[in-house]
Formats: structure tokens, C-alpha cells, sequence
């Protein structure tokens, strides 16, 4: 039946990301380490820091694409209408993605606060375009030193005038 093989969702007051470790990390016991050193990063970054709803979190999982066996990890949290978590998070995973070589996909179903709806669809993706890339292959090309893959300038600034204050 067509109502199982639909991609699970989320709910609109909830953000989900997801950290790709290097390959080198993602055995199960070196990706469990491997939260850990983020877990144990999150609460320096943020001592005392008093979440809204849910506190940042981080699961080891197996990786759902069926061509790696590797684990990852996932973090999901109910930010209901907490603009302050939802930027927090949007900040922290920058600050990880500073210090650890790692690929992070965050989703959300609605559009951050704060982001200009004609300057964010500029810089956005389509959900109903045709053409997908897989996240497998959104990896790769990440990781793959000889092609660019930083965000449009425009985007950057969107983002970082948020997070800076």
C-alpha cells in the first residue's frame, strides 16, 4: 500500500538533524564515543543553559541508506514556538561543524523566524522539483575537496546575522 512506503515526517514545531560522521568514525562504538565528545563540547558551549521544551540530543543510529552500514547520528526536538531554541540549535550545529569534520542535514517544516521569506527563497531548494540527490551522494560531494560546496554568500549572511546576536 502506498501509505507505508511514505517517508516519515515531522511535525511542524519539531527540528531533526542528522550528523554524518567521517567514515573512519562510523563504526557503532566509534560513533557512540563520538557523541559523547559532542555532548560533552554542547553542554561547555552552553553550562546552565535552560532549554524551552527538549534539550539538544544526539542517538547513535544505523544509517538508514542501505548502501553504507555505518552509524550516525540523529537528534530530534520539539521547539514549539521557541524561536531562542531553534537558533540555538541552528548555532550549535555550526560551532560542531566548526571543530569536527562531520556533514549535519537539519529539517524543519516550517521556515526559521527571523529569516526573510524573499531573500530565504532565494537560497532555498524546492520540495516539488523533480530532481533529488541523494543523501548518500549529497555527502560525497561534500566531502570531495576539488568541488565548492559552501552555501551562496547571501545564505551564509542570513544565517550568521541570526545566530550572532
Amino acid at each position: 500500500m502506498e501509505i507505508f512506503n511514505r517517508p516519515p515526517t515531522i511535525a511542524e514545531d519539531t527540528l531533526q538533524y542528522t550528523l554524518h560522521p567521517p567514515q573512519d568514525l562510523s563504526d557503532k562504538a566509534s560513533a557512540t564515543t563520538f557523541a559523547a565528545c559532542i555532548r560533552a563540547y554542547v553542554d561547555a558551549l552552553l553550562p546552565d543553559f535552560i532549554w524551552h521544551r527538549d534539550a539538544f540530543e544526539l542517538k547513535v543510529v544505523a544509517d538508514p541508506d542501505p548502501e553504507n552500514d555505518g552509524w550516525i547520528l540523529e537528534g530530534r526536538m520539539r521547539v514549539g514556538d521557541s524561536v531562542d531554541d531553534e537558533w540555538c540549535t541552528v548555532w550549535l550545529l555550526r560551532e560542531i561543524s566548526s571543530k569536527w569534520d562531520l556533514v549535519i542535514r537539519k529539517r524543519h517544516r516550517r521556515q526559521l523566524p527571523g529569516v526573510n521569506e524573499d531573500e530565504d527563497r532565494d537560497n532555498a531548494t524546492n520540495d516539488d522539483d523533480d530532481e533529488y540527490i541523494s543523501a548518500q551522494d549529497a555527502i560525497n560531494l561534500i566531502r570531495d575537496q576539488s568541488i565548492p560546496t559552501v552555501a551562496p554568500d547571501a545564505a551564509e549572511a542570513i544565517v550568521f546575522r541570526r545566530i550572532s546576536g
